[in-house]
């Protein structure tokens, strides 16, 4: 490269300096459902859960969620239901076990979030 070049590339990136957008300035990049509060199902429409739904119209969403409460009832979907809430647990567990055992000083943090998990659950429970 030589001292022209240089003074070129320069000269023409401290032109594009004052046009350039700063990280704060720029509009929001993340998808609703990349972000936790979407996650969770919060600012949507019905609330929380139904991923997937938004793609439905209202009227195919109720015959969607009355199908599927019908489909709950059936015997070997309780069945699967209940096989795959313990084996949640039994991950969510291994999971807390195994970073307390690779980090002991994540225990409090592991313990918190145990008891916000618990807590969530019962007012899910209780209809809250």
């Amino acid at each position: 490269m030589n001292i022209k070049t240089i003074a070129l590339v320069c000269t023409l990136a401290s032109l594009g300096a004052p046009f350039s957008i700063r990280a704060e300035d720029a509009p929001a990049t993340t998808t609703p459902a990349a972000t936790p509060a979407a996650r969770r199902g919060e600012g949507r429409e019905g609330g929380g859960r139904g991923f997937g739904l938004q793609a439905l119209t209202a009227d195919e969403q109720t015959k969607y969620r009355a199908a599927m409460e019908t489909a709950r009832k059936d015997p070997k979907v309780a069945a699967a239901q209940e096989k795959l809430t313990a084996a949640m647990k039994e991950s969510r567990e291994a999971l807390d076990a195994a970073m307390i055992a690779a980090d002991p000083s994540v225990e409090p943090l592991v313990k918190k979030v145990q008891e916000a998990r618990e807590k969530a659950m019962a007012a899910r429970r209780n209809g809250q």
